[in-house]
This record gives C-alpha cells, sequence and structure tokens, in this order.
C-alpha cells in the first residue's frame, strides 16, 4: 500500500486520511506494516477519538499483555531513533 505518514505514541495513533472519515466513536482496525522488508502489517484495534478536516486520531484498544510490551517498546526505538538522527554530526 502507499505510505502515509503517521504520528505514534504508545495509545495514541494520529494520521492524514485521503479517503473517508471513520466517525468519532467507530472501532477500526489500523494495518500498520512497520518495516518496508516485511511484508504482513501489524494489525491493532483502536476507537475514533478525533476525525475532522482530513485528520484521524485514535486510542489504541486493549492488546494484550505481550502486544501492548511490543508496541510500547517498538515506539519508544522509533523515538530514540528519531532524537539521534538530529543531533548535529548525523
Amino acid at each position: 500500500p502507499s505510505s502515509v505518514n503517521v504520528e505514534l505514541g504508545p495509545e495514541v495513533v494520529s494520521w492524514q486520511e485521503t479517503g473517508t472519515l471513520p466517525a468519532v466513536g467507530d472501532t477500526v482496525v489500523l494495518a500498520l506494516y512497520l518495516n518496508p522488508g516485511l511484508p504482513l502489517p501489524v494489525r491493532l484495534p483502536a476507537h475514533v477519538t478525533a476525525s475532522g478536516a482530513g485528520r484521524v486520531t485514535v486510542r489504541l484498544a486493549e492488546l494484550g499483555d505481550e502486544l501492548e510490551e511490543f508496541w510500547q517498546q517498538w515506539v519508544f526505538r522509533q523515538h530514540r531513533r528519531e532524537v539521534h538522527a538530529r543531533r548535529p554530526g548525523y
């Protein structure tokens, strides 16, 4: 699928939607391709908390202990990589 920039957090995901916007309160399943080399997405259930002007924000639903831990660690690693890349000399 085509790339879409998203804002990731341990409990919240937000993105600019070009298609039909879901309504606030809807339950959705996010299909996130975390690495271009991995052909299958991570699917995460979420509840729409904001939807308007082409922007959608969701709060992740209960993921279960193992998936929640994986997700939080992965988001933290991405954040650390971004901070590292912004340092002068990199």
